[in-house]
């Protein structure tokens, strides 16, 4: 099953994609078979292997035969959806990493292997939708860069689990963009390969530089864990067409399990809340010049079983 949130004209409402390509709306199909209205994604999610149940079947019986849910008016056509953040809120949002050692080799630190994980919050104001555009700041529009990264969707309460439990907390899958303008990357990697390491001040701007309006694009959708194989998946980013990445996200120095594990042993994870498990080679940073965002350009970051995360760049506002 794939869970959406589409906007209508007030806010955005639950739905999920059928084969065809429209949405049905799960707040209106889904108001008879559940305790109270679903008001977003990560309610239903909060709700229970019983809501996501009730879900499924509602979408495998709209697949079959959409004659029902379009007389009732539930279906909403692909070319009328607008997508927004896939979970219907402003989540918890964390990045993990560093997960992918060819990454840190192609940014130029000396390290070639991560001996612990690191964790950092994202500013879940900054969250788009697919199709919703990237505005490059004003205060740093020259080097803006892109991330793909697979994200881990939470469907259970988890705080201390072991890595043994940890993916039976995980609701599904979606696509992270974590975009980055990288102002102040390149001191912050020559002090880290110094041996005082870097400083409090150049890792900070790092990861603030991660935090703008727009730089959070995530979606299109969430796909259930039941219809993924999370260590199979491939994951490629375009910049206008041309493939810049293209790896497999699962092919990482710490399990997809001990990531969630990591980041419970400190956080409280609800329904909803989601871990972004960082990203691969193939960086505008690392190009030979280095190749940034510019007004025009489209990023578009695929992983088969869930869809394309597309989103324009456009000029500062």
């Amino acid at each position: 099953m794939k869970l959406v949130t589409f906007a209508d004209k007030l806010s955005g409402r639950p739905g999920a994609l059928l084969g065809s390509g429209d949405v049905i709306d799960l707040r209106d199909s889904l108001a008879d078979r559940l305790d109270g209205p679903l008001w977003t994604i990560a309610d239903l999610l909060g709700r229970g292997a019983q809501a996501m149940a009730a879900a499924s079947e509602l979408v495998s019986t709209a697949d079959a035969d959409p004659t029902h849910a379009q007389q009732q008016g539930w279906i909403v056509e692909a070319a009328e959806v607008t997508l927004l953040g896939p979970t219907g809120h402003n989540p918890m949002l964390w990045t993990v990493g560093p997960l992918y050692p060819a990454h840190m080799r192609e940014m130029g630190l000396n390290q070639t292997e991560a001996e612990s994980m690191s964790i950092a919050l994202r500013n879940a104001n900054s969250i788009i939708g697919s199709g919703e555009s990237i505005r490059l700041p004003s205060a740093a529009p020259d080097m803006v860069d892109w991330e793909g990264e697979l994200a881990l969707v939470i469907g259970k309460t988890a705080h201390g689990v072991s890595p043994d439990d940890a993916l039976d907390h995980v609701a599904g899958y979606t696509i992270y963009n974590d975009v980055s303008a990288r102002e102040h990357t390149p001191a912050y990697v020559d002090e880290l390969n110094q041996p005082s390491g870097a400083s409090a001040r150049n890792a900070t701007l790092n990861l603030l530089y991660k935090e703008f309006p727009t730089f959070s694009p995530l979606g299109p959708c969430i796909t259930t864990a039941d219809e993924i194989d999370a260590e199979s998946l491939v994951l490629t980013t375009r910049v206008n067409g041309e493939v810049m990445q293209d790896f497999r996200p699962g092919d990482t120095t710490f399990s997809l399990a001990e990531a969630i594990s990591f980041a419970s042993s400190i956080f409280l994870l609800k329904p909803g809340d989601i871990i972004s498990l960082g990203t691969s080679t193939g960086l505008g940073y690392a190009q030979q010049p280095p190749r940034y965002l510019r007004p025009g350009d489209e990023v578009a970051i695929t992983v088969d079983g869930i869809g394309t995360l597309r989103n324009p760049v456009v000029a500062p506002g």
